[in-house]
């Protein structure tokens, strides 16, 4: 029946109809050819008429002004129009300096064109070009000097709306190719420094189906290729990375043995994903990889960097880490000797990782480049450290961290950030609770916007207990601390409170602490900087020998009011004082061999003589009081005693 019917529409028979339909193709692709040609010669006789047209066009559509030297047309191979432009240049007339220069640009067109309804092109080919990048705090990015994503609007910045979407539109080319281009990155949001590539080259290309292909390159000055990174994926846009179903990405690298470079580059980094499931990492890597790549960009200086590095998948639902012998050093030091990293992933489920032997000493020239660690120095070993999760990896449901250190130290030259040395313990912490041990030797603690002098701790040990409850209200324990200075020996405890739903004052602290015995004249160096500098110099001046012992202090209240001038809270001192030599002012006779109190309450502070000498004359009572030392119209003192002698 079907076969018949075919007769009746095919009366000529099959051979007919298959000439009929080469045929009509025939005709169609001449046709194609005929347009193209026409097309081309048009462009020729009309290059002057055709270029003010497209400079007319992006400056109405875009706002920018497009400047082009001169203007070829030719054929491609697939006798399809080929448009060469040389000596390009893009700029904002609303911005001074923001300019983009092209020295070429090679487009030719294809039949896709015809039935996808929108430009597409065989090849789009762009040789030598600067494309300078910056990442503005307000989440704006410009190119070039021209704000090209504006965080406030959904279409590009200092352009009309564009009806299609970029990146797919680009992903449909059949091949774009960036030869001899310079990048660089200053992303001011992360103070992330300057970073930038020269001797670039970049080719995306579209296969069939959603098959794509990228392929980057960089070159050394003298022409080697000194690294390629491939990547083929079969899926869509970058954005949508993650329902890509296959993936294969390779980045391959010169290496050098006893200083003779390999005439061939080697694997350092492969990945393959079948069926969206990552199947493996493999990374062998040494320094002389990346040594030559990375000698132009200040952040990097790696004097030694290698190691090996393989992720498994076991079955369908496990991956296995392993990498050892990782080897990473800066100028500053070794971070990793010979660290070893393991690490297990049950997919959907739980995972662990764990590396040892990290020397932060490494990270100091990598610190120094961004500006709210500049000026910080680290020191010490983290002899382990390890991360367990609950769930997803990158969406854990719980996580658990540890890790032990040794000989800690970080140095800072900023006045709002503390220094402190010799650190030894160790850490563990969740999402709700930690602790932390923490053993001090022969350390400085120096903190210029809180304390007057450096602490130096003989020892200190410790352990700080912490819990984060489902208010977001953080509670911090100080266990019972013993610690030795170089002027005291003394135990402290107490509690830390932040709630962030407390906007006023956030802050609460309970804190106790007693210290044995302690020079008078040490005193003031230790009290906090919140007390005017005209106390501290006044109790160096009049504290001159003798000891507090047995002293005590209450420290209780919300921050935001310390030192409790409005009684908020309590900032309390009380300490004996054993044979003391006291002088009020410069100019008077000290008061000696002083048996008393010093007492500091809130704003106020007084000494307390409950017997002592003056000019050899004895004092039964006297008292030395500060009533305000935060009082805004000065600090006043006060004076008085009763004395009986010859």
């Amino acid at each position: 029946m079907l076969l018949s019917k075919l007769k009746q529409f095919m009366p000529n028979g099959w051979r007919s109809f298959i000439v009929k339909i080469f045929a009509y193709l025939a005709l169609a692709y001449i046709s194609v050819i005929f347009i193209s040609i026409s097309l081309v010669a048009f462009i020729l006789l009309n290059v002057d008429m055709f270029k003010s047209k497209l400079i007319k066009y992006v400056n109405q559509n875009t706002g920018l002004v497009l400047n082009i030297g001169n203007v070829k047309s030719t054929l491609d191979e697939f006798y399809t129009p080929e448009i060469i432009f040389h000596d390009i240049s893009l700029s904002n007339p609303q911005s001074t300096g923001s300019i983009t220069n092209v020295k070429s640009l090679d487009i030719a067109l294809s039949f896709d064109s015809l039935w996808k309804f929108q430009p597409i092109f065989s090849k789009i080919e762009v040789d030598g070009t600067k494309l300078d990048f910056v990442f503005e705090s307000d989440n704006s990015l410009y190119l070039n000097g021209i704000k090209i994503i504006d965080p406030d609007a959904e279409t590009l910045a200092d352009t009309k709306a564009l009806p299609f979407d970029v990146e797919a539109w680009i992903l449909r080319q059949k091949s774009i190719n960036l030869q001899n281009i310079s990048v660089s990155l200053k992303d001011h949001k992360n103070n992330i420094p300057l970073m930038g590539l020269n001797k670039v080259n970049f080719t995306l290309a579209h296969g069939f189906w959603k098959k794509h292909s990228a392929e980057l390159s960089l070159f050394e000055s003298g022409g080697r290729e000194l690294l390629k990174s491939e990547l083929f994926w079969n899926g869509g846009k970058f954005e949508k990375w993650a329902d890509w179903k296959d993936v294969e990405f390779s980045t391959k690298a010169y290496s050098k043995q006893r200083g003779i470079i390999d005439e061939k580059l080697t694997t350092v980094i492969s990945l393959l994903v079948k069926d969206n499931k990552l199947q493996h990492i493999h990374a062998n890597f040494n320094l002389d990889n990346f040594k030559a790549i990375l000698s132009g960009v200040d952040v990097f200086d790696l004097p030694e960097f290698g190691g090996s590095l393989d992720v498994e998948l076991i079955g369908d639902n496990k991956y296995v880490l392993q990498s050892k012998d990782f080897r990473i050093a800066s100028s500053s030091g070794v971070l990793f000797d010979n660290a070893r990293i393991n690490g297990e992933y049950l997919i959907d489920k739980h995972g662990f990782i764990e590396i040892s032997n990290t020397n932060l000493i490494a990270l100091n020239n990598l610190l120094n480049f961004f500006d709210s660690t500049h000026g910080i120095e680290l020191s010490g070993v983290i002899e382990s450290a390890r991360y367990d999760w609950g769930g997803r990896f990158n969406n854990p449901q719980t996580y658990m961290v540890s890790a032990k250190f040794n000989d800690i130290s970080l140095i800072s030259k900023e006045s709002d950030i503390p220094s402190i040395s010799h650190i030894y313990g160790g850490v563990r912490f969740n999402q709700e609770s930690g602790n932390v041990d923490i053993a001090l030797r022969d350390s400085v603690l120096n903190y210029n916007s809180i304390f007057l002098i450096p602490y130096e701790f003989n020892y200190l040990n410790t352990s700080l207990n912490w819990s984060v409850d489902d208010k977001r209200i953080i509670r911090v324990n100080l266990e019972d601390t013993k610690l030795q200075t170089k002027d005291f020996t003394g135990v402290a405890k107490g509690q830390f409170v932040y709630d962030p739903n407390n906007v006023e004052s956030p802050s609460y602290i309970d804190m106790t602490a007693h210290v044995d015995k302690v020079l008078t004249s040490k005193v003031g160096d230790y009290l906090p900087l919140q007390i005017p500098m005209s106390v501290h110099e006044w109790l160096n001046m009049a504290l001159i020998s003798g000891y507090g012992e047995s002293a005590d202090m209450i420290l209780k209240g919300p921050l935001s009011s310390f030192p409790f001038a409005d009684n908020s809270g309590m900032f309390y001192i009380k300490a004996n004082i054993n044979n003391a030599k006291l002088r009020y002012v410069e100019s008077w006779p000290t008061l000696d061999n002083i048996y008393g109190q010093f007492i500091l309450d809130n704003v106020a502070i007084k000494v307390k003589a409950d017997r002592a000498f003056i000019n050899g004359n004895i004092i039964d009572k006297a008292d030395v009081i500060i009533p305000n030392y935060g009082d805004e119209n000065g600090v006043s003192l006060i004076a008085n005693g009763d004395a009986h002698g010859e």
